[in-house]
């Protein structure tokens, strides 16, 4: 795993399928920790499958993050990362279990005086 802090919000003992190697879907049980099956497939299908919800399905996301504290890391730190990236305040949707953040505007480094010796 290439993100151990995403990999450290993964069930204990857990291990990504692989490409091609994922199980029959089974949409009636909802893997705990991931948006969907396909999300197990690899890390960054899973970050990728958390963005899609966050962008497109914000409240199915929230109703499963509440009852999934997995899930709810997840969701929180890919916002957290996201909205370090300039101009992520301006994509206009989050899920409403994501706290919206006012821009940070930024910091002003002192001008320093130089001293000019002859």
């Amino acid at each position: 795993s290439g993100d151990s802090e995403w990999g450290a919000l993964n069930p204990p003992g857990f291990a990504y399928l692989g490409v091609g190697k994922s199980e029959p879907a089974d949409e009636t049980k909802q893997p705990r920790g991931f948006v969907n099956n396909y999300a197990q497939t690899n890390e960054v299908e899973d970050r990728a499958s958390t963005f899609e919800y966050i962008m497109v399905r914000p409240e199915e996301l929230c109703e499963r993050a509440a009852s999934d504290p997995l899930l709810a890391k997840k969701v929180r730190l890919l916002w957290q990362r996201v909205k370090r990236t300039e101009g992520a305040d301006k994509l206009g949707v989050t899920a409403p279990c994501v706290k919206p953040t006012k821009p940070t505007k930024p910091t002003k480094k002192p001008k320093k005086k130089l001293k000019l010796t002859l």
